[in-house]
Parts: C-alpha cells; sequence; structure tokens
C-alpha cells in the first residue's frame, strides 16, 4: 500500500509533522476533556492520553474536504489544514481523535467498525450517522452552544453550526427518544446499544430508513463542495456557470426534501409507537408534553406543516378513544375487587 498515493487520492498533501509540543497540548486537552465530559463511560485518563499522543499528525493541503482535518484509517494518521490557528486545531482535532478510538480491527488489522458505523460486509451502512453522532459528541466537548441557523432554506436548532448542521440535528431528534448517553456509549463504544434502543422506541424500518437519508444528505452536501470547488477553479463561461448553479440547485430542493422525510419518520414512529402505551389521563398529559418539548427540535421553513397536522390527528385520535384509554385498565381493576370481596367472605366464612 503506497499512503502518499492514497493521500493524494483524497487529496491530502503533506506539508510538515505537527510540532510535538503541539501535539502533547491537543491530547492533554482532549484526554482530560473526555475523561471530564464522560465519567461513567470510565476512561483512564494516563492511558488516554498515551494513546493519543502517539497519533501522528500532521499539516497538511486538504483540498477534496470542506472540514479542517482528516482522519486517515489506512495509516491512523491526523491531517490538519495548514491555515488553522492553536486554538482551531483543538477544536478540529477533537472529531478525529474520537474516530481513532472507536476502531475495532481484526487479527489482520482490517478495519471492521467505527462506533455506529458497520464495515464488516461488503457494503459500508451507517456512515454518515457515525460522523453526525462523532461531531454531536465533539460539540459536546466543545461546549458549543446550540443556536438557531438556516441551512438549504430550513430553520432548525443547530447542535453543530459549521459541521454537519442538518445531520446532527435530525440526530438530535433521535436523541431526545433513546437519550443521550446511550449514544455516547455507542460513539466511544462501537456497539449497537443505540441502534437497538432506538428500534425498540420505533421500529426496525424506520433506523434503516433514516440511515440511508443521513447518508444521501451528506453525499449531496459533499457533491456541492465539489461542484463549487470546480466552479473556483475554471475560468468557466457564463453556460457553465448556469450548468453548475442548476445542479446545486437540484442537489439543495433534495436535501431539503430528504431531511424533512427523515424528520416525519423519525417523530411518527415514535409518537405512533408511545401512542400505542397511553392508558391513563397522566400517561396523555405526559404524551402532549413530549409533543411540546419536541417541537422545539424540529426543523421548519414557510411551508413546512408536516409537524402540526401530525399533532392535530393525534390529538383527535386521543379524543375518540379517550374512553378507551382511560378504561384499559378497568377490568383489572374489576378482578382485583372481586378477589378482594371473595377473601373477605371466606374469611367471615371461617
Amino acid at each position: 500500500m503506497n499512503i502518499s498515493n492514497e493521500l493524494k487520492k483524497s487529496g491530502i498533501t503533506v506539508i510538515s509533522e505537527l510540532d510535538k509540543e503541539i501535539v502533547q497540548d491537543i491530547s492533554k486537552y482532549v484526554a482530560e476533556e473526555i475523561c471530564k465530559k464522560f465519567p461513567n463511560l470510565n476512561f483512564d485518563y494516563e492511558n488516554l492520553f498515551f494513546d493519543i499522543s502517539n497519533i501522528p499528525m500532521y499539516i497538511a493541503n486538504i483540498s477534496n474536504s470542506s472540514l479542517d482535518a482528516n482522519y486517515f484509517y489506512k495509516n491512523s494518521s491526523i491531517y490538519f489544514r495548514n491555515d488553522l490557528k492553536k486554538n482551531s486545531l483543538k477544536k478540529a482535532a477533537i472529531h478525529e481523535i474520537i474516530h481513532h478510538l472507536q476502531e475495532l480491527k481484526d487479527k489482520k488489522n482490517n478495519l471492521y467498525r467505527l462506533g455506529l458505523c458497520d464495515l464488516e460486509n461488503s457494503k459500508i451502512t451507517g456512515g454518515a450517522l457515525n460522523e453526525a453522532a462523532v461531531q454531536t459528541v465533539s460539540s459536546y466537548i466543545a461546549e458549543e452552544k446550540p443556536e438557531i441557523v438556516s441551512f438549504y432554506g430550513i430553520d432548525f436548532l443547530a447542535i453543530s453550526k459549521s459541521v454537519y448542521p442538518l445531520i446532527c440535528n435530525l440526530l438530535g431528534q433521535m436523541c431526545y427518544i433513546t437519550g443521550e448517553d446511550v449514544l455516547y456509549d455507542s460513539v466511544f463504544n462501537s456497539n449497537d446499544n443505540f441502534k437497538n434502543k432506538f428500534i425498540n422506541q420505533t421500529n426496525k424500518n424506520s433506523y434503516n430508513k433514516i440511515q440511508k437519508n443521513f447518508d444521501l444528505i451528506l453525499n449531496l452536501e459533499e457533491e456541492i463542495f465539489n461542484i463549487n470547488l470546480k466552479f473556483e477553479k475554471e475560468a468557466s463561461p457564463k453556460k457553465n456557470r448556469l450548468k453548475y448553479q442548476k445542479k446545486i440547485n437540484t442537489n439543495i430542493l433534495k436535501i431539503r426534501n430528504a431531511y424533512f422525510e427523515t424528520q416525519k419518520i423519525i417523530f411518527t414512529s415514535f409518537f405512533d409507537n408511545q401512542f400505542k402505551s397511553l392508558k391513563s389521563e397522566s400517561d396523555i398529559e405526559l404524551y402532549k408534553k413530549r409533543f411540546s418539548i419536541y417541537k422545539k427540535l424540529i426543523g421548519v421553513n414557510d411551508s413546512y406543516s408536516d409537524f402540526s397536522k401530525y399533532y392535530s390527528k393525534k390529538i383527535t385520535e386521543i379524543e375518540l378513544n379517550y374512553e378507551k384509554i382511560i378504561n384499559q385498565n378497568f377490568p383489572t381493576l374489576k378482578n382485583k375487587f372481586i378477589l378482594f370481596i371473595e377473601k373477605i367472605i371466606n374469611k367471615l366464612k371461617k
């Protein structure tokens, strides 16, 4: 394997090794923050620092990516964009170091698992979902504050506004269903706990479709980046510029459609499943409260109405089935009451 050629194919040209002192500084920062932010995962600081500080790190020209850093699996090294300042290096390093910690390799040193991404079969699954998960964890470590942003004609609460904002937002909606701790577990320990919990709260078909849509959104965004890159490099005539812009606009529409479709799959599969468990007035109130909380997480635009229509539909279902929901436990209570009376009568007879 010629690493130099592999790097060139990925648009990476090495300039120099990263200064050892900076590597140590990055390693200390990331190891400390991981241990502090995830105490339940029982990381050992000394082992973690040693592992991170031994990752080869380089300054490089990176042409085929919009990201500030790149973890190259084939030689387990990190490459940083050459114009990054020290503080930016630290922030960019978090995401790539997590990728390093995720790696599971077989006896032949072949990578077969990376967090939520499964590389064991001939077809890689969960690649974009894992990128969103790693960036979500990275943003939490870096203490980024969520804020409302607008991308591709969608307004939403961004967990990460500069890296994978759309799929990170969708993953945030999934985390409302599963809780965040199980996501952290699957990110660092490369297991199916997050996947299984989400499926348990929704269904397997929904998870698989969401996973595919994450890949679609990420691929379309990368395609837009590459079109813009090509446009910048070429002294293109007006005809080509119009062709490029048309392709970009088509991709933006596809991204928007995929985002809203994914969002709808997440909340309908969850709330449909929750509806089946309603058995009391308190269950109904909690169900409504969950809708109110979830509403703050969704992406919208001026013409978006899917969530409000779905909410109205479920409230109507509750109203139509109110007596049935409330009285579900009545037969059980009745049986208990009869058994209680029979016990008293038996005692009186004695």
